[in-house]
């Protein structure tokens, strides 16, 4: 495994078909050559990742999105003018020439611009699109900085390309527009409304809809201790519930709460732009100090935290509340 610097020397790993870890403003992404079936498939292993689980095409230029995409809709438009590069996937319909292993068998391409600049930088020299999941093993914290980058995808790499920690923290809203109608498949920090607005019309949940997307399964996103998320009025109760079992726990929260000084106490802001900025990165402390539970204060509802909330049901395998498959 080769450490890189050098943005031709990674867009040469990838002509060869060889696998590069680069950053994006959501999280750090695996990529590969999505036009190179054996190196895509490379990914796969690397991640253990399931079969037929789609991957999300990177790409530098708004008009390389007619290279993977066909009969692409209007609200496309009303949309990438808005937020690409930036925060948004996009799921259209398929061109002809895209291979199944990136559709995952199914007649669509998901895809998206990253605005930060050396996911930019990497996709402009390299000219084509980049498959790129999360650099982490599958259902696991994505990470945020390399320091959080698992041995099994440093040792799988041959290269990695440094961009700091990444400024947004979770990954990118996910629309579907290869249907008459759009339809939210993952919040992000774009919200529902937001999308909304942008579009001047209604738009449908994910519940009931059987595609598969990125980040789609049950669990996802998961430390390796357990989580307990806990609304805020009982926060107390059960940090003392637990105390009383002497387990070894952890403790996330934006209240200011005695926690026993046996215990690991981390508080985030109670901001939604800080919560999906830290998430991760402190999941991946606790990963490191191994507590056999963690308590976390869940996030109150609403537009702003729809991400954050949806990647805390699926770290800790509960079903999100959600609306049945109507226009919301």
């Amino acid at each position: 495994m080769k450490h890189c610097s050098d943005i031709d020397n990674a867009v040469k790993i990838l002509q060869k078909g060889g696998l590069v870890v680069f950053p994006t403003e959501t999280v750090y992404g695996l990529g590969a050559d999505a036009k190179n079936p054996d190196a895509v498939s490379a990914i796969f292993q690397a991640k253990q990742r399931p079969a037929k689980h789609p991957f999300i095409v990177h790409i530098g230029t708004i008009n390389e999105m007619h290279n993977w995409g066909t009969n692409i809709p209007e609200d496309t438009f009303a949309l990438v003018r808005r937020y690409w590069p930036g925060l948004l996937t996009l799921v259209l319909k398929r061109a002809s020439d895209v291979t199944e292993i990136i559709s995952g068998g199914q007649d669509t391409v998901a895809l998206r611009m990253p605005s930060h600049p050396v996911a930019l930088e990497l996709l402009r020299a390299f000219g084509s699109g980049i498959a790129a999941p999360s650099a982490n093993m599958y259902g696991k914290l994505s990470p945020t900085s390399l320091d959080n980058l698992s041995p099994n995808i440093r040792n799988a790499a041959d290269a990695i390309l440094d961009g700091g920690h990444c400024e947004i923290g979770i990954e990118s809203t996910i629309v579907d527009l290869s249907n008459a109608e759009p339809r939210i498949l993952r919040p992000g920090v774009i919200s529902l409304e937001e999308i909304k607005r942008a579009l001047g019309k209604k738009m449908l949940s994910s519940s009931g809809f059987n595609m598969r997307f990125p980040g789609g399964c049950k669990v996802h996103y998961a430390p390796n201790a357990p989580l307990l998320l806990v609304p805020s009025d009982e926060l107390v109760a059960r940090i003392a519930e637990y105390r009383r079992m002497q387990a070894k726990v952890a403790v996330i929260s934006s209240s200011i709460v005695a926690v026993p000084p046996c215990y690991t106490h981390r508080f985030i802001p109670p901001a939604p732009s800080e919560w999906a900025r830290q998430l991760y990165s402190t999941l991946a402390e606790l990963d490191r100090i191994q507590p056999e539970r963690i308590i976390i204060e869940l996030p109150p509802n609403g537009p702003d935290w729809e991400g954050v909330r949806d990647r805390l049901f699926r770290a800790s395998n509960i079903s999100s509340p959600s609306k049945n498959n109507r226009a919301i």
